[in-house]
């Protein structure tokens, strides 16, 4: 069974009191050539929101527990939040029907999960909660939940702010790949302050994610690759090779180490229709030139799903107008698309800041005035006069 996400609803989730959104394909169908779906909007408008439902529901749909720190995700006015997932699960024949799993979690300092719903052809199965855990996905359960179990663990991958902790220059390597029949799939944290240790299949898969890594990123950064150097002690180093010239990994910019980190995945999502890549702020430490080159790549054929959030208007100017979610100041009404009769000669990015900019909707551009920050900026330095 093939799984791909429909969409996603969120009631009481951090700031968003209501919002939801579908992906494209589920819209447009094979009008779009990729299900690519970019999430735009200003600071602290719900951008992160659905990046970290993500998180929550490939924790839960794992067998996993909630984190530590789910209570903080329920409103502040609200009891409690609730998360809709819509899914498409596709048989061998092509044949897809429609999931939805909604799962609601309760708890102001103690979140627990309070409920569970899954429906599937017309039939709905709800369980109740009271642990951190799933009832539906950490029992041995029918088909369906077994298969929406093994996509959560082995073909969906949330990706939130990783890279530097303590002031180390931290390497996270998300892999998907084929062992034999199965997908394994991992993650790696690796310090590159100093050589670390792997051995055996953990030095195995090391060593294949950064077989992989190499095959493409010369095509992003030319003349550019990855070497493992392996000391008498066991320990490992890398270093990157420019033109011949070796140099510790952990010399290279915050973007060279972002873009290393994500290839691995990319080239698992690009490929492999089953699978998805949800990453927040994806444009961060990223090259602007570099970024449009790699939506333009995924939006003319990549055979997965990627949902992101980003910050960068060059994106606008590489994704379809299909594939574009704004985030609004608007607690009630999150997540909107743009209109549907902009012209397809229109640049999007253009259209975006007149919108902001000159249409004065406060539910897009908030209460920003710049004669307010400046005022703001000189009261607050007389306080010290």
């Amino acid at each position: 069974m093939t799984v791909r996400i429909a969409g996603l609803s969120l009631k009481g989730f951090k700031n968003v009191r209501n919002g939801s959104f579908q992906m494209p394909e589920v819209l447009y169908g094979e009008e779009c050539p990729s299900d690519l779906l970019a999430i735009f909007g200003r600071n602290g408008s719900g951008k992160s929101a659905a990046i970290e439902a993500f998180d929550i529901l490939q924790r839960v749909m794992s067998g996993s527990c909630l984190p530590g720190r789910t209570h903080d995700l329920v409103n502040i006015d609200s009891d409690k939040a609730e998360i809709g997932l819509s899914l498409l699960c596709e048989d061998e024949g092509g044949r897809s029907a429609p999931v939805s799993y909604l799962l609601t979690i309760a708890g102001k300092h103690d979140a627990h999960i309070e409920s569970e719903q899954i429906t599937y052809r017309g039939r709905t199965e709800e369980k109740a909660g009271g642990t951190g855990c799933s009832t539906f996905f950490t029992e041995s359960g029918d088909a369906l939940t077994d298969s929406l179990r093994e996509y959560a663990r082995t073909s969906m991958i949330v990706i939130q702010g990783e890279g530097r902790a303590g002031g180390r220059m931290m390497l996270p390597l998300h892999f998907l790949r084929y062992d034999g029949k199965h997908k394994v799939k991992g993650r790696m944290v690796l310090d590159l302050s100093k050589p670390f240790m792997a051995e055996g299949e953990e030095e195995d898969n090391l060593r294949e994610v950064i077989s992989d890594i190499n095959s493409v990123l010369g095509t992003i950064i030319p003349n550019m690759s990855i070497n493992i150097i392996k000391a008498s002690d066991g320990s490992i180093s890398l270093h990157s090779l420019k033109n011949g010239t070796p140099i510790p990994l952990r010399s290279e910019s915050e973007g060279i180490i972002k873009l290393i980190s994500l290839i691995s995945v990319l080239v698992f999502v690009y490929n492999e229709r089953g699978s998805a890549l949800i990453i927040d702020e994806l444009d961060a430490s990223i090259y602007e030139y570099l970024l449009g080159e790699i939506m333009e790549v995924f939006r003319n054929g990549a055979a997965g799903q990627l949902i992101f959030t980003s910050h960068n208007l060059r994106v606008l100017e590489m994704i379809d107008r299909r594939s574009l979610i704004i985030s609004t100041a608007d607690p009630d009404d999150k997540y909107i698309r743009l209109p549907e009769d902009i012209p397809d000669t229109e640049n999007l990015r253009n259209y975006y800041l007149r919108t902001v900019l000159l249409s004065n909707d406060k539910a897009l551009s908030g209460e920003t005035d710049p004669h307010d920050i400046a005022r703001a900026l000189r009261k607050a330095w007389r306080r010290h006069e």
